[in-house]
């Protein structure tokens, strides 16, 4: 038997009310009220709030009444939602859901696990039909094709028995069916007609104009209706001119596609070959139309999947089955079918569609498995994605600008995944709601503005630029960058060895390559000194010597030769000759010579050290300086085994740079924030220079000093960047200081050409600043087009400082002299009690003592016996009641021993009978 709720339950209230406050907040406010300071912090708590421990599993009631509806996605979730996402997770069918299991979920659909939210950079809204429409469609079958007719300002969808015109407001105008199941179709521009394929081996037409089926059509057979008119000369003539060896349409029709300005179809077959057919006007009487086939070839070995015509290159891609992707041309003069590129799928998986890229000149195909990739046309250079949780059901592109777009895909669970191109870096995976939660979109064009979805019926999604404006320039930790003044290019790289091209003038992305190597990460990355090549190193110890526009591998330095691991890297020249240091994992410095053929031979080591070294310059062209990773900097010769000078700076040495000016004197950094001058020959500072002047210690991290003007850029572990320079007469001048980052700055590279220096930040973003105003010009890796040469296109600003870091310690305070207290207040001097004389007794002055004692000793005993009650009694509210301290009795102002004394004494006078006389007072 259910018990009932009390209503007076003080637990109850308190939840209602809590929900309540929910409800009036908004979702960003919600999510920062959740304990937790990171996200998946707060995700945890919330999971471990319903199952106690993350070791136990939640189940579907818990599901739904937990605070993860307010987490999982960057909008409050209604409880259908929260199901659906439920049976998503749960992939064991087990009903309950365990902690990795959401966690790998998450991680699969590209959620960040350390942000405060989750930012989408392409926003998808739903924009039509009305919820009316929707729920009058039911399930109907898979869509097979739908294309957009300009002409109509239509959208045209086929299923096998169906064909439906739609308009642009997804309302349905009119509807096609014929007695056999459809297969595709493809527009005649050219006579404003369709033709159909149909699974019975027929091509029939459909006028636009009247919106009539012809009574033409293309078939593997003779038309039965014309052969019953024929004569017998006639019948003959007929089978004659039928040329049996080249009947069209021999096997079943799968694809087709048209040329848009020519009447010409091309159609594929269920065995890989694709025929030609010119449809044209006939001088016969019994239809005004008729077609000829004009070429037929072998293209794939088996169905043929799809056919696109692609106008920016004038060829035909195909796809099949067989997992191949073709690229051919068709001539209408010789009408010549040449094939000019196959590509085949590296994990040999069918490819059942692909759409084209024409920007970045890719073709992204899908796939019936966990997966979908991406192939680049005229290059070996192909990639796979994984979607281990989804199988990818249709994908279109969306463009947002002539220099970004994204791939949309749309998976059978009702799911959205956005990709950016061409590395298709993630950007977001999410719900796409209800609207199609009986029949799954199978179908998907982008037109204009609008992304339009075919399942039961069409939907049209508004297709807009999110709130993130891009994305930064590397997905992973960023290890280094360089600005490339020869080609005009900005070059970074991340730990995962992805390094990425971006246009200097712009700051839109040209190219990238992966060099990722198996169980390492990259550690350090260098450009060389005529800035054509660049060295990449492993933690594992490996080298890769690539050029720095395509990222081929000329050279490799095996990890045996740097013993472990490749902590830095630099290029340099030391007496005219081209040299590679490589700091290994042996606490040494490896001297490789750069020889032609873009080799490197070994030539020496340094050896010294007791720590690994993380730093290292070559200064004059002659000497080497090491620096190892807490207070070690040597400085070394190539002709000497031995380090010439140790240094020994107040603080831990970061990082050396030359002073081109000087002949003897270079500067270093050091952890506390201070700039030192040091001498080759002189193992102390001759000066140091406290260049921020932040009461707190901020490690100098960047240090660059212009070849063409006396400009000094120093950068600091919170960001902070000072410019300052060097005076004739060798003193240092501050100039600016700001922050361009809220972070620690990694690296800053400048290209004195351009005016322009790079930085990038721990924040994981790289921005690009003009030197002479110190503006922002941009941030590399947002949508966001700037020209480097008009002002009013630049964007961004610094960092606001921190007061903090900038506060001066609190000046110390004299103590000001207090007299004494007892100075202060001037006290009489202390009183003998004991020498005091005795005042005259008498009988009416002890009894008044005695009445008053006696009363107050009553008053003090009644306050304690009210005390002592109210300590027993039981609180009347839930608030905590202080104890009552009882007031000072009179007997407590006297010290114990006079008041014993007094007693005694008052006992003593009540026994005696008074006599007046005898104590010489007279009776009143």
């Amino acid at each position: 038997m259910s018990q009932g709720k009390i209503s007076g339950d003080p637990s109850e209230h308190s939840h209602e009310s809590s929900e309540t406050n929910l409800v009036n907040m908004s979702h960003a406010q919600i999510v920062n009220s959740l304990p937790g300071k990171t996200w998946i912090e707060k995700l945890r708590i919330a999971y471990e709030d319903v199952t106690g421990s993350i070791e136990n599993d939640i189940s579907l009631d818990k599901w739904n009444k937990s605070n993860l509806k307010y987490l999982i996605e960057d909008s409050i979730l209604s409880d259908d939602q929260m199901i659906e996402y439920f049976q998503q997770i749960d992939a064991n069918t087990d009903y309950n859901i365990s902690w990795s299991e959401l966690v790998a979920y998450i991680m699969m659909h590209q959620k960040n696990l350390t942000s405060g939210n989750i930012d989408k950079k392409l926003n998808l809204s739903f924009f039509a039909p009305d919820e009316v429409t929707i729920q009058k469609n039911k399930r109907s079958a898979r869509c097979l094709r739908a294309r957009y007719i300009h002409a109509l300002e239509q959208i045209i969808t086929l299923t096998e028995t169906t064909l439906t015109f739609w308009s642009l407001e997804c309302i349905p105008i009119r509807t096609f069916t014929d007695k056999d199941k459809f297969v595709d179709f493809c527009c005649l521009d050219s006579i404003f007609k369709l033709a159909i394929a149909k699974q019975n081996r027929q091509i029939i037409f459909y006028d636009l104009r009247n919106h009539s089926k012809l009574n033409y059509f293309i078939s593997a057979t003779l038309d039965s209706n014309a052969v019953q008119h024929y004569n017998s000369d006639e019948t003959r003539a007929a089978i004659a001119n039928c040329r049996r060896r080249r009947i069209p349409l021999f096997n079943t029709p799968t694809a087709m596609e048209s040329l848009p300005e020519y009447p010409i179809l091309f159609i594929g077959d269920q065995e890989g070959r694709v025929e030609v057919f010119h449809v044209h006007g006939s001088r016969a009487g019994k239809s005004e139309w008729t077609s000829t086939r004009i070429k037929h070839a072998k293209i794939h070995n088996q169905a043929v999947s799809q056919i696109l015509y692609i106008p920016q290159l004038d060829v035909f891609a195909s796809s099949s089955i067989d997992g191949t992707l073709a690229i051919w041309h068709f001539s209408l003069k010789t009408n010549d079918l040449n094939i000019e590129q196959v590509f085949k799928e590296p994990n040999h998986l069918p490819i059942i569609s692909f759409c084209y890229e024409h920007r970045t000149r890719d073709y992204i195909y899908n796939t019936p498995s966990h997966c979908f990739g991406i192939w680049r046309t005229g290059t070996l250079h192909s990639q796979t994605v994984e979607t281990s949780t989804q199988v990818v059901s249709t994908m279109t592109i969306a463009t947002l600008s002539p220099e970004s777009s994204f791939l949309v895909t749309i998976t059978k669970n009702n799911f959205f995944s956005i990709y950016r191109i061409p590395n298709m870096e993630p950007c977001g995976n999410w719900f796409m709601g209800l609207q199609h939660e009986l029949c799954p979109p199978t179908a998907a064009l982008c037109t204009g503005d609008y992304l339009y979805l075919v399942g039961a019926f069409v939907s049209s999604w508004k297709v807009e630029n999110g709130s993130g404006e891009g994305l930064r320039a590397c997905t992973n930790p960023i290890v280094n960058v360089h600005v490339n003044s020869l080609f005009k290019k900005v070059l970074t790289c991340d730990n995962r060895a992805t390094i990425a091209s971006w246009d200097l003038l712009s700051g839109l992305k040209e190219f990238s390559y992966t060099l990722e190597e198996k169980d390492a990460i990259v550690s350090c990355f260098a450009l060389d000194t005529s800035q054509r090549r660049a060295a990449v190193g492993y933690s594992n110890g490996l080298v890769h010597i690539v050029t720095a526009n395509s990222g081929s591998i000329l050279f490799s330095i095996e990890p045996a030769q740097l013993e472990g691991s490749c902590h830095a890297l630099l290029f340099a020249q030391i007496f005219g000759n081209k040299k590679l240091l490589c700091s290994n994992g042996n606490r040494s410095v490896v001297l490789f010579s750069d020889i032609q053929g873009n080799r490197m031979a070994f030539h020496r080591n340094f050896v010294g050290h007791t720590e690994n070294i993380i730093s290292m310059a070559v200064l004059k062209e002659r000497v080497i300086v090491t620096i190892g990773s807490e207070k070690e900097m040597f400085l070394w010769s190539v002709t000497q085994q031995n380090p010439l000078v140790k240094y020994s700076l107040p603080g831990d040495p970061t990082i050396v740079v030359d002073i081109p000016t000087s002949s003897d004197t270079f500067l270093a950094g050091d952890t506390s924030g201070s700039i030192h001058i040091l001498r080759l020959d002189y193992p102390t500072p001759i000066k140091s220079i406290d260049v921020f002047g932040m009461s707190i210690s901020s490690a100098i991290t960047s240090l660059y000093i212009s070849k063409t003007t006396p400009y000094i850029f120093i950068a600091n572990m919170h960001g902070y960047m000072k410019i300052m320079s060097i005076e004739p007469d060798g003193s240092y001048t501050d100039h600016k200081m700001f922050r361009p980052h809220p972070m620690g700055i990694i690296n800053c590279s400048l290209s004195e050409q351009d005016k322009v220096m790079v930085t990038a930040g721990l924040d994981q973003e790289v921005k690009m600043w003009n030197i002479e105003q110190l503006q922002c010009i941009g941030t590399i890796g947002f949508m966001k087009k700037w020209k480097l040469n008009d002002p009013k296109t630049w964007s961004g600003s610094s960092v606001p400082e921190d007061p903090v870091h900038f506060q001066k310690p609190d000046e110390s305070v004299e103590e000001e002299e207090f007299p004494e207290e007892e100075e202060k207040i001037k006290r009489p001097p202390p009183i003998n009690i004991d020498a005091l004389p005795l005042p005259e007794f008498t009988y009416e002055g002890t009894r008044n003592m005695l009445d008053t004692s006696e009363e107050q000793n009553e008053d003090g005993k009644k306050l304690i016996e009210k005390v002592v009650l109210s300590m027993k009694e039981p609180p009347k509210s839930a608030r905590v009641i202080k104890p009552v301290v009882p007031k000072m009795t009179f007997a407590d102002l006297i010290e114990s021993r006079h008041m014993e004394n007094t007693i005694t004494f008052m006992q003593t006078c009540r026994e005696i009978k008074p006599t007046y006389a005898k104590y010489g007072i007279k009776k009143v």
